[in-house]
């Protein structure tokens, strides 16, 4: 018996609770801690709250095997199983544990005890599992119980030594053939999936897993499935690692349902944004959360920010208590746009007001976790039901008014009732009326016999009415066709006493058949011979007829090639199928027609090449006015020359309207027929304001030279004119324009009208006449400071010389003659700088490496001053810029500048080149005393000229290069550690 105070704690799960109170009763005077569970979820539950020495498992549990896996993945825990009730095992000991009758309590626990050792003495599902090798048979009589594969598997070559039958269903194997042929269940695994298999094998070898992984496997008939599978290593006598078990379960099905709940959230997602139904998401409290596009076009408005502050309940009118009481709930709203904009509800584009209906439903099945909420527009539909009722009534009075005979007869054919059209139209009056007189009297004699018919027929027919053309004769000896409808009148619903029957005059309809006939050949004749291209097709879209001239369009040589095929299978036209094939409505559009695409996959062998344009207008052929289309008209006409003509046209207008000069066409008499938009800008006056009108009476033109009054004489004998004059705008703005005049002529080489290209040139001529003036002055100067200036110098610097010979010399002295002649030659070699860019402005650009320039200027300065610690460095092999021969001058400038004030005992200049964002970097840095960041600001300013002339002529050659030119501090924040100049050049 186990000790109190070790109270082993064991779990009993069966589905018979008899047997199961019994089995608890008997176990807890032994004085075992017991828990029942009478099902699947039950034991769950009770399994994830603790632990338990051991469980005793009923075989009549469904979901056996998974209950196993579940309760299997504690090692420590011993799994006991009995069978209850009627059974063949007798209370037998069997591989998985102990079968008894529930009556056999001591037996019960005296194989528990023997599993817990007296104490916990665990020997785990291992130990229970260790019969399974000794005892086929046994395993067999468990293995039926089992809905799901078991195999069990040669420890060292994993070739299969048994399979239960459940293995034979799922892998569609037999088991004889699996044990006689030595497979493997590797085997079996799906190529994709055969590593994860032996890793998880090689796991279980060393203990490691105790989980069920999925994998895929290849059945005999090579279909791919889905299992969940639970692999066990069994011990020998010794304890030593015998061989594998196996327990697979089918999950096909739910991996099925897994991939399709994705691919239906994903759907979902999809339907949601694209559904053309407004679909609207609430929480609890009304809150908006979610809206699709359909509803935010349905409220007209931008985004789904401006609905943030609407709610269910006070937006929409909804009682929140029919929500919570019903599951669906189909309700009516109306909102006035008006209002909503004029109280700022929500920042709407719509106007008037809307009639919606809304389906809302639950999320979730009791307690709500919000609505959805489909909202439809039924505004038109309102509006339309209101048209019909009101159409209703007109179809009522009218049918009241129909012309038509109701007439009543006996089995005689006496007529017995007529109603007032009836006898109007037959002159019957109340007199004849009373005398019974026979319908057949009307009938015209050769129609006689069918009328007799159509009675006696009618009578004999008691299930639906009888329906026949007879004619009868009018008072004037013309005769009319009626169709009737004749219905039987009973006797107590017995005894047929006579005939209702309707008479409809079809007599303009039978002469509108025969005329129809005769229209349709008239209209064959005309579908054959038409310069039009036609074609029938049928609500479903193939194709029943075809004339010559559509043939021709589409390079077809029989018919026979596309009729009953479906235009669905043509690519150039299956885009427009759904639209082609409405039967409510015409439909056109131009189609761009690719020939060689219906070549290589269309339903036809065609002649033609390339593509073409073709407009396609189809319309139903209706059978009435309010039913389905009997079949569709489709007529193709190839607009290609018109299409092609017309792109050109509005490729030409666009660059008309994008023109910088103004473009103004006339007739012959100068009457303005265009006017494109410069023309607009430069006169003022719109296009709509000069149509018509003569172009001189709008611009008054005044010419420079006295010839030039007969441009348009000189245009009309050498088709072009070009010359300068001076107009008018709107304004009294005075203009000079440069006028370009040209004839327009049609298609026969005559002048119908001119072309007017005018430019204004105004600011150009002044800017002109300013740069030539200011240039002009620039090399006066430039002359007497060459010149005359140099000349003095020279006198000075023989002044100079002579002095130098005549005084006698002290300290003083020669540090004032050293001072005369360091300015003077300092003089001179500013001239000659300023002399040698005087040709700046007219040496033309040409292509130069930057790299090999700056190698070259480095090199000369370093020639120069050996003195200097300069340093190169390049990330470019080749820098293409465009420049003339002044770029050396730049970069020696920058160079040069870097040591003119620089007083320290070792100068240094740093020299660099990259290619960064698509142009070239040329960085020149020194340690000099550096530039302060208010003297940056004007370093390149002409008027303070901080810079001196070196800098100036710098940037006036970098601005022809386009380059740009930035002042930096070498040590970011420190400029007295030296200055930074970046020079930026255009890429070419």
């Amino acid at each position: 018996m186990v000790s109190s105070t070790d109270n082993p704690k064991i779990l009993i799960a069966g589905e018979d609770k008899t047997a199961c109170g019994v089995l608890k009763s008997a176990l807890e005077s032994r004085g075992y801690s017991v828990h029942v569970a009478s099902s699947e979820r039950e034991l769950t539950e009770l399994v994830g709250e603790r632990f338990y020495d051991a469980v005793l498992l009923s075989l009549g549990m469904s979901s056996l095997s998974r209950l196993v896996s579940l309760l299997s993945v504690n090692s420590g825990t011993t799994i006991l199983f009995y069978e209850s009730g009627d059974s063949d095992s007798q209370g037998e000991s069997m591989p998985f544990g102990l079968f008894v009758e529930p009556v056999d309590l001591a037996e019960v626990a005296h194989r528990l005890e023997e599993r817990l050792d007296g104490r916990t003495g665990v020997r785990g599902l291992n130990s229970i599992l260790q019969g399974v090798r000794t005892d086929e048979r046994k395993i067999e009589r468990i293995a039926r119980f089992l809905q799901e594969a078991v195999w069990i598997a040669k420890w060292d070559s994993l070739e299969i030594e048994y399979i239960n039958p459940s293995f034979e269903r799922i892998y569609g194997v037999n088991s004889k053939n699996v044990i006689e042929h030595k497979r493997r269940w590797l085997d079996f695994i799906h190529p994709d999936d055969k590593a994860t298999a032996r890793k998880y094998l090689e796991s279980v070898r060393r203990r490691l897993t105790f989980h069920p992984i999925e994998l895929r496997i290849i059945t005999q008939d090579g279909r791919t499935r889905w299992i969940r599978t639970k692999v066990f290593a069994f011990l020998n006598e010794d304890e030593k690692l015998n061989s594998f078990i196996g327990l697979d379960i089918d999950i096909t099905d739910q991996k099925n349902l897994q991939f399709a709940i994705r691919e239906n959230e994903a759907l979902f997602k999809s339907i949601f944004e694209k559904s053309p139904i407004a679909i609207n998401i609430f929480n609890t409290d009304g809150t908006l959360i979610a809206v699709n596009e359909a509803s935010i076009s349905q409220l007209g408005v931008e985004n789904s920010r401006d609905l943030r502050d609407i709610n269910l309940f006070d937006f929409y009118k909804v009682d929140r208590s029919q929500l919570l009481s019903d599951s669906d709930v189909f309700i009516e709203s109306t909102l006035d746009f008006d209002d909503l904009r004029r109280n700022r509800t929500i920042p709407t584009h719509r106007k008037g007001q809307a009639y919606l209906e809304l389906a809302i439903s639950r999320l979730g099945p009791d307690d709500p976790e919000g609505f959805i909420v489909q909202v439809s527009d039924v505004t038109d539909k309102k509006l339309a039901n209101r048209r019909i009722a009101e159409e209703q009534d007109k179809a009522k009075l009218y049918l009241d008014s129909a012309r038509a005979i109701i007439v009543a007869t006996d089995t005689s054919g006496r007529v017995t009732l007529i109603n007032e059209y009836g006898s109007e139209l037959l002159g019957i009056s109340d007199s004849r009326s009373d005398k019974y007189v026979s319908f057949l009297d009307f009938v015209p004699n050769e129609h006689k016999n069918l009328a007799h018919e159509h009675f006696i027929a009618s009578l004999m027919n008691t299930d639906m009415n009888s329906i026949a053309e007879i004619p009868l004769l009018m008072p004037d000896g013309t005769q009319r066709v009626f169709r009737w409808k004749s219905t039987v009148l009973h006797e107590y619903g017995e005894n047929p006493v006579g005939l209702i029957s309707y008479g409809e005059d079809i007599t303009e309809l039978k002469n509108a058949i025969q005329n129809l006939e005769e229209s349709e050949k008239l209209l064959n004749r005309v579908f054959e011979r038409s310069p039009i291209g036609i074609a029938i097709v049928n609500p479903q879209g193939t194709i029943l007829r075809m004339n010559s001239s559509l043939l021709n369009i589409l390079g077809i040589s029989r018919p026979d090639e596309v009729v009953g095929k479906s235009l669905s299978d043509d690519p150039n036209l299956s885009t427009f199928v759904r639209d082609i094939l409405r039967d409510d409505r015409p439909f056109q559009t131009d189609v761009r027609y690719d020939f060689s695409r219906t070549i290589d996959k269309g339903i036809f062998r065609t002649s033609r090449r390339g593509i073409a344009y073709l407009r396609l207008i189809t319309a139903p052929l209706k059978t009435d006015g309010n039913g389905p289309a009997k079949d569709i008209v489709m007529i193709l006409q190839d607009i290609t020359e018109s299409k092609e003509s017309e792109q050109r046209t509005q490729y030409l207008v666009k660059i008309l309207e994008n023109i910088s000069e103004a473009v103004i066409s006339t007739d012959r008499k100068l009457k303005i027929l265009s006017w494109n938009r410069t023309a607009e800008n430069i006169y003022g006056y719109e296009e709509s304001e000069v149509i018509g009108k003569l172009l001189f009476d709008v611009i008054p033109t005044e010419y420079n030279e006295p010839d030039d009054e007969d441009s348009i004489k000189q245009v009309f004998l050498d088709g072009k004119w070009t010359g300068e004059a001076y107009q008018l705008t709107r304004l009294g703005e005075r203009l000079l324009v440069r006028l370009s005049i040209s004839t327009l002529r049609d298609k026969n080489d005559m002048i119908e009208g001119l072309i007017f290209v005018i430019q204004d040139i105004t600011e150009e001529k002044e800017t002109k006449r300013k740069l030539k003036a200011e240039k002009d002055r620039a090399m006066l100067y430039l002359d007497i400071m060459g010149h005359d200036i140099r000349n003095k110098l020279q006198a000075m610097m023989m002044g100079y010389d002579i002095i130098s010979r005549l005084v006698d010399k002290d300290e003083i002295v020669e540090e004032l003659i050293e001072q005369i002649q360091q300015s003077a030659e300092a003089c001179t070699e500013l001239i000659s700088k300023v002399k040698r860019t005087e040709r700046l402005t007219s040496v033309p650009l040409e292509i130069h490496d930057l790299n090999s320039v700056v190698q070259r200027s480095v090199s000369l300065f370093s020639a120069r001053n050996p003195a200097i610690d300069i340093q190169l460095e390049s990330s470019v092999k080749q820098a293409n810029i465009v420049a003339d021969e002044f770029i050396d001058d730049l970069v020696l400038t920058f160079l040069e500048n870097a040591i003119h004030h620089n007083d320290r005992e070792r100068k240094r200049i740093w020299v660099s080149l990259d290619y960064t964002n698509g142009k070239y970097l040329l960085t020149i840095a020194d340690n000099g005393p550096g530039i302060s960041d208010e003297r940056k600001k004007w370093l390149f300013d002409k008027e303070r000229r901080f810079g001196g002339l070196g800098l100036h002529q710098a940037k006036q050659i970098a601005d022809k290069y386009g380059a740009s030119i930035t002042v930096k501090d070498r040590v970011p924040h420190e400029y007295t550690s030296g200055a930074r100049f970046d020079i930026v050049f255009p890429r070419i």
